[in-house]
């Protein structure tokens, strides 16, 4: 090793020492307690230096390598102009204490140029604003935190892509600064103190809240598709009157019985023109297969497409049908009687009508003819066979050509044009009484 030595010629000496071949290379070694130090043109100012402790420091007046001139001991900077805060920077700790700063100069931002372009692609204004773009730049993220993005595409691969967390009930806004009716309106995303998830609009207060058990409240009206819902049952609650609309051309609410042994049965309500109707349908819900019910909205009517099994039926106008069919019923309780009088009205037995008042048998009618078990009283009016008075309203008897007597034999004639013929009780004629042209009275004795 061949040395340039100040002073001395080993270590703890200012030396220049190099290997005489090409075994090794050149050293510049500085004395014991120093550094080594560079200065250009004439100057009597450090421009490069490596201290006693090993740091390098440049200072080449446009950018200096050096020890930073606000922290001080422990840092460490690229100063563009300066090493201090006001110019623009690069420093950090030389030890993992602390982390690495990018400073900016005083009424400065950083900038970012990539793909060797020389336009900012992004940067940070003197504000703190996150901008992108060249020029002053479109603010994307402001130093108040608030996001400005034409679209956002979150496609993270992690389990929750998007999170928003605050101590704040309304977390996102959706708001259109077009909207022309209520400009500075919008609506909230809200996250209540008892789980619930809430739609919530600008001076008009919550509209949709949906609950943890899954619960969805709505104060206005739903417009939807089909609605299906797996629940065992639906409530629809409300402490004023509450309309449910469907509306359709026509309009249609089915039934459908998954559970039949006989396989899916359907039924449906429907409304068509002027008629509301409860229908059968076919198991591939394709055809009505009965009418079961309905309703005429004009006049009121209903018509049944079967049998009807009811307990009481109360109707204030008219009920028509093919036939009406009741039980028997008994004399007590008669299978067609009247409200709060149960044991009056009619009940039958095969080919026989009774009628009971009081429960007891009043009335029977049947293929004989009816039968009276009491008396039988006319009231008013006549008693008529056919349409020929029998007798009138004052009691007298007409048009009755025969009164016959004991054991059915003929008592008294009146179809005689000449006399009035009365008989024995074994019905030989015995007296006659003529009229005006036969004035004689005849015994008959044989």
């Amino acid at each position: 090793y061949g040395v340039i030595g100040f002073g001395g010629r080993s270590n703890g000496s200012n030396r220049i020492f190099g290997r005489n071949g090409t075994a090794d290379g050149l050293f510049l070694a500085s004395a014991t307690g120093r550094g080594i130090y560079m200065r250009t043109n004439g100057g009597t100012a450090n421009t490069f230096a490596i201290t006693e402790a090993g740091q390098i420091n440049i200072d080449k007046g446009d950018i200096k390598l050096w020890q930073d001139g606000t922290y001080s001991a422990g840092y460490g900077t690229i100063g563009f102009g300066g090493t201090s805060n006001g110019f623009n920077r690069v420093f950090g700790s030389n030890t993992t204490s602390d982390g690495l700063y990018l400073a900016s100069a005083t009424g400065r931002g950083i900038f970012f140029r990539v793909n060797g372009s020389g336009t900012n692609s992004w940067q940070i204004d003197l504000s703190g604003n996150l901008k992108v773009g060249g020029g002053a730049g479109t603010t994307v993220i402001d130093s108040g935190r608030n996001i400005t993005a034409a679209t956002a595409d979150i496609n993270g691969g992690g389990s929750y892509p998007l999170q928003v967390s605050s101590t704040q009930r309304y977390q996102i806004q959706i708001r259109n600064p077009n909207n022309t009716t209520n400009s500075g309106y919008g609506w909230w995303l809200a996250h209540d103190t008892d789980f619930d998830l809430v739609f919530h609009a600008d001076a008009a207060g919550d509209k949709m809240t949906l609950s943890r058990s899954g619960n969805f409240t709505v104060t206005g009206s739903i417009s939807s598709g089909a609605i299906t819902s797996t629940a065992s049952s639906s409530t629809f609650t409300n402490t004023s009157a509450m309309d449910i609309n469907l509306v359709a051309n026509p309009p249609e609410l089915n039934f459908e019985d998954t559970s039949s042994t006989s396989g899916t049965k359907r039924a449906r309500w429907t409304l068509d023109s002027n008629n509301f109707s409860a229908q059968g349908l076919s198991d591939n819900d394709g055809s009505v297969t009965h009418q079961l019910l309905n309703f005429t909205l004009s006049s009121g009517a209903a018509t049944f497409g079967g049998t009807i099994s009811s307990g009481a039926i109360t109707s204030s106008g008219n009920i028509s049908g093919g036939q009406f069919r009741a039980s028997f019923g008994s004399m007590s309780a008669p299978a067609y009687t009247f409200k709060s009088d149960d044991d009056t009205g009619f009940y039958g037995a095969a080919g026989t009508v009774y009628g009971v008042t009081g429960g007891a048998k009043r009335l029977t009618l049947n293929a004989s003819g009816v039968s009276a078990h009491n008396d039988l009283s006319i009231l008013t009016g006549k008693l008529k066979m056919g349409t020929t008075t029998v007798i009138n309203s004052s009691r007298n008897i007409q048009n009755v050509p025969v009164i016959y007597g004991y054991g059915g034999s003929t008592a008294i004639e009146f179809n005689n044009a000449t006399y009035l013929m009365l008989s024995n009780p074994e019905g030989a004629r015995c007296l006659y009484l003529g009229d005006s042209g036969d004035r004689g009275n005849y015994y008959d004795n044989n």
